[in-house]
């Protein structure tokens, strides 16, 4: 990651075998590519007992499973998330539908990633700006593939002004605010922009194999249990517009938040939770009083801070 901004990794042996894919997109220097993969490592754990997780933020993106998925680029959980900030007019849909088809076009033939802007003259401001990415452990054909469905879906999201495609295999965005950061000096400065923290917990229900004839019917009970506790998918969104650093919180426990603490966004995700929020918004008084709670509840504490300057 800290190289080439793409990582894979296989750890454990038979059936404790994990497989794990790390990739920052095209839009991210190096220097961002490291900040961002940390983010998401942080998150990663506070997903148990879930086997196969799966972690989508506005620069990077992080699986970790128990099978061996480096080929997948689609799959039930696929989707589109659209941001509801404005609607536009005709011609930024044009525009969108255009940038979208280039990068789609272009993409499977550049190594998996494309960027693409597309303008035409009017009074008003009607840019489209996209990306496209596909995990670097897939072909060209499969690249291609992924990103025309994930298109399709993503167009679905128009007249929005922002719309993005969270898929097996890719990942794209449109926007009508330039997002396409230039990383011609990957080395050096961090990227600007807005931050928006996709969270994609995708479970995937295990197997639990039943104990002797006399425990029979308690394991029986036990997997049903089990299983319901694991059935079903976890998806958390939230967009912070016009902030300039974005700081997280994340915890695995439920906790009581004072309604002074309002500002700060709490989102319940299954046994994930976490707070998402600008916290220079607040005054130093309650930012205090929010670290007391989380230590007061013993939770599992975590800060990190991403400084787009």
């Amino acid at each position: 990651m800290r190289t080439r901004g793409y990582g894979v990794a296989v750890t454990g042996t038979g059936l404790d075998t994990n497989y794990a894919l790390a990739q920052c997109y095209s839009n991210l220097s190096l220097v961002d590519c490291v900040l961002c993969f940390s983010a998401a490592e942080t998150l990663l754990p506070q997903c148990y007992p879930y086997n196969g997780r799966r972690i989508y933020l506005d620069g990077c993106f992080f699986r970790v499973d128990n099978y061996m998925f480096y080929d997948q680029y689609l799959g039930p959980e696929d989707r589109h998330v659209c941001g509801n900030r404005t609607t536009k007019g005709t011609l930024f849909q044009q525009n969108a539908r255009r940038a979208v088809q280039q990068a789609v076009a272009n993409a499977p033939s550049n190594d998996g990633y494309a960027r693409a802007e597309v303008s035409v003259p009017s009074p008003s401001n009607e840019t489209a700006y996209v990306l496209a990415d596909c995990w670097k452990t897939l072909s060209a054909n499969s690249c291609a593939a992924c990103l025309q469905n994930a298109s399709a879906s993503m167009l679905g999201c128009l007249p929005w002004s922002e719309g993005r495609a969270l898929y097996t295999g890719c990942f794209m965005r449109y926007s009508d605010t330039n997002f396409l950061n230039d990383t011609s000096t990957s080395g050096g400065s961090s990227s600007r922009g807005k931050v928006v923290v996709i969270v994609i917990v995708v479970v995937i229900s295990s197997v639990v194999v039943l104990g002797a004839a006399a425990f029979v019917g308690f394991g029986v009970w036990e997997n049903k249990q089990i299983q319901k506790k694991r059935k079903g998918k976890c998806f958390c969104a939230k967009n912070i517009n016009d902030v300039h650093i974005v700081e997280y919180i994340s915890c695995d426990l439920h906790s009581t938040v004072p309604r002074q603490l309002s500002r700060i966004n709490l989102r319940r995700c299954g046994l994930l939770m976490f707070f998402l929020g600008n916290l220079n918004l607040l005054g130093a008084n309650d930012v205090e009083k929010l670290v007391k709670i989380l230590h007061q509840n013993s939770l599992n504490f975590k800060y990190s801070t991403l400084d787009y300057p």
